[in-house]
């Protein structure tokens, strides 16, 4: 800390962790703390978010009113979060692994074509201080929520399809796409075993992430791609699904209401994961 205290220029924020986890090896846990969440706020910018657990039927408990967490990170799956089965260990079941499985699903009308990027961040060390809750704690960060990505409006699949068009008409799979491509993004709630999630607490947080949402999705192009290559779309399909993300609305990220009577008695996992729309290409 001495040391660190020498220099005017601002130093590399793996330089502050770094020096942050030596003292609270040396059981300076709270100055430890500071010097961690500095380095990171510097690296990832800080967001303040509501953490809770929803408790099913009976509604949700607010864990943290006031967490602070860093370092966004975002994984994808091959269909959306609400249609996923979950077994007690947070394993999902019947997984869909690959766009080619995807599509004959959803052809089969057995699941719509869409996918889900779900986003963890890493609660600062002040947060974790504040509460020892394990969904603070995890080790991959904690799941907060999910982008359920629908690229079409029709679930039923192309026989049923087919089944509604003029007789003698038949569409392969491509005419079925291209009829009813309408790309769009639900705010969807993450799949934890200890049922936690959260949003954000205010405007300015929640413009953080959209700023960094395409850098945070950019990863993802390749399944994307995958998944419009194998209907035979082309090019403008995936611009299209991929202008989603600048488009999400600031006002479905963000809870700045918190705290007031009406927030207090509703169910807050109902309330933010209602499956309402936050982006649409058109």
């Amino acid at each position: 800390m001495k040391h660190l205290k020498r220099f005017d220029e601002e130093l590399n924020p793996e330089t502050y962790r770094r020096a942050g986890r030596s003292l609270q090896t040396r059981f300076k846990e709270e100055r430890g703390a500071k010097l961690i969440d500095y380095g990171n706020k510097q690296e990832f910018g800080t967001y303040n978010i509501i953490f809770a657990k929803d408790n099913g039927t009976s509604g949700s408990t607010v864990i943290l009113a006031d967490a602070k967490m860093t370092n966004p990170k975002a994984e994808f799956t091959f269909q959306p979060q609400w249609k996923n089965r979950w077994d007690n260990s947070g394993k999902l079941i019947d997984e869909i692994k690959s766009a080619e499985e995807l599509v004959r699903s959803w052809k089969a009308g057995s699941c719509e074509l869409a996918f889900n990027i779900s986003f963890r961040f890493m609660a600062t060390e002040e947060s974790k201080l504040k509460s020892k809750n394990t969904g603070l704690r995890e080790w991959r960060g904690s799941a907060v929520f999910s982008f359920d990505v629908t690229l079409h409006d029709y679930s039923e699949g192309l026989d049923e399809w087919n089944c509604e068009a003029e007789p003698g008409e038949e569409h392969d799979l491509f005419e079925m796409f291209v009829a009813d491509f309408h790309p769009e993004i639900t705010l969807a709630m993450p799949k934890t075993p200890n049922g936690t999630f959260g949003i954000f607490a205010d405007r300015q947080s929640a413009l953080l992430f959209k700023r960094s949402l395409p850098n945070l999705v950019e990863q993802f192009d390749d399944q994307i791609q995958e998944i419009v290559s194998v209907i035979g779309g082309e090019s403008e399909h995936i611009e299209k699904i991929k202008s989603l993300f600048q488009k999400v609305s600031l006002n479905g990220l963000y809870e700045d209401s918190y705290g007031t009577e009406h927030t207090r008695n509703v169910n807050l996992a109902h309330r933010w994961f209602n499956r309402a729309r936050i982006a649409s290409a058109y």
